[in-house]
């Protein structure tokens, strides 16, 4: 069974919260704004709003398109949330060919009972309440008491002390109410500190393994979870499957089309994604663009990329020749490696585990994403993590 659980904070003046929870083809939206507790369970592709179907063709895409969102990984789809009609609101910019599409539909969400999950600030909100209780009995003594303070020769002089006395046993009382709870509350929580200071411990002396393990390879790369952005656009002359890992161009034409992936290139550090073929028809180029420079016209020419069947990477002003004298060509099975070291500006590109070229180039200070690209129709990929 595979499952996913993200936990987000939108971009409102109420900084509602927003958790995503998805378990096979079933996906879960809870929202928490204002002290409101709001739900969705879509069990299955035909839940989804006919009108999204042009931007997510099945309730896996939906959850990654969501989830790149809320990363502000995708800039193409915002989300905010009307908590006055339970509506989470989905808005999306994509392109069919040289035509800008704009859609936007709502997911209607059922309000719900406080969940379990903050007991401190219910217990907080019967303290209030208590107080004010409190206040009003306070209010109500303090008159009595001045009326009688102030009319001794009938009520007698000891009815002032009595109800001072009274007024402050109550008062005493509901204190000790509250700091019994208030202790009782404390003592769960400290068990609770104790518990997830083990847990850091115990994950500390992981890190530490790791990191020893580790620090003798210095080849050895970060891989995070990528697939390909569904979204982009020329993603319309794809069908993707495998959580979005998948791609196959659908289109009978020769024109250019490529895929920019979801996972940027880190600030720091090392950065690896490999590319397998599963259909191929002459080549592939892969490479890297900035974000700024996907909006324009031959994108992938405005970065560095790699083209396969030569060998050569290209950027916008050089042309590095591969660095082994025959390229082999690519066949079903193979896979195309992207490795870059940003510390060191060193990108390189392997085929199956063979290095043919590497360039230096400067990848600090800002933002890549890796695309692949094809030229004929009928090529499948899949990206290996």
């Amino acid at each position: 069974m595979e499952s996913a659980q993200d936990t987000f904070t939108l971009d409102d003046t109420h900084n509602s919260q927003i958790k995503l929870s998805q378990t096979n083809n079933r996906l879960v939206i809870a929202v928490e704004s204002r002290n409101r507790y709001f739900s969705l369970e879509l069990d299955n592709d035909d839940d989804i709003p006919k009108v999204s179907d042009e931007v997510f063709s099945d309730i896996n895409s939906m959850y990654q398109g969501f989830v790149a969102a809320l990363q502000k990984v995708n800039d193409k789809i915002n989300l905010s949330f009307d908590d006055g009609n339970g509506q989470l609101i989905c808005k999306a910019s994509f392109s069919a060919g040289e035509i800008p599409k704009d859609r936007q539909f709502s997911l209607d969400l059922q309000e719900k009972e406080p969940a379990p999950l903050a007991p401190l600030t219910i217990i907080e909100r019967n303290m209030e309440g208590k107080f004010n209780q409190i206040l009003e009995k306070v209010s109500a003594l303090e008159k009595r008491v001045a009326i009688r303070e102030g009319n001794q020769e009938t009520n007698g002089p000891q009815s002032g002390l009595e109800m001072k006395k009274e007024l402050g046993n109550n008062l005493l009382d509901m204190m000790v109410q509250f700091q019994t709870k208030i202790l009782e509350k404390l003592e769960r929580l400290q068990e609770k500190i104790v518990l997830l200071e083990q847990k850091t411990s115990n994950l500390e002396k992981e890190e530490a393994i790791f990191n020893k393990n580790n620090s003798e390879n210095l080849t050895t790369s970060i891989k995070s979870c990528i697939y390909f952005d569904s979204t982009s656009p020329k993603a319309v002359d794809y069908v993707f499957s495998n959580h979005n890992q998948t791609a196959q161009c659908q289109k009978l034409d020769n024109s250019t089309r490529e895929l920019p992936l979801s996972q940027p290139l880190p600030k720091t550090g090392k950065f690896e994604v490999s590319i397998q073929i599963d259909i191929i028809q002459v080549n592939l180029w892969i490479g890297i663009v900035s974000p700024e420079n996907l909006q324009k016209k031959d994108w992938h020419k405005q970065g560095l990329y790699f083209l396969s069947s030569e060998g050569s990477i290209y950027t916008p002003d050089l042309v590095i020749k591969p660095k082994i004298s025959s390229v082999p060509c690519l066949k079903t099975g193979d896979i195309v490696t992207l490795k870059a070291d940003i510390d060191q500006g060193v990108i390189a590109f392997l085929i199956n585990d063979d290095e043919i070229n590497s360039t230096e180039i400067n990848l600090k200070g800002t933002t890549f994403v890796p695309y692949v690209g094809f030229s004929f129709p009928q090529n499948k990929f899949t990206i290996l993590n």
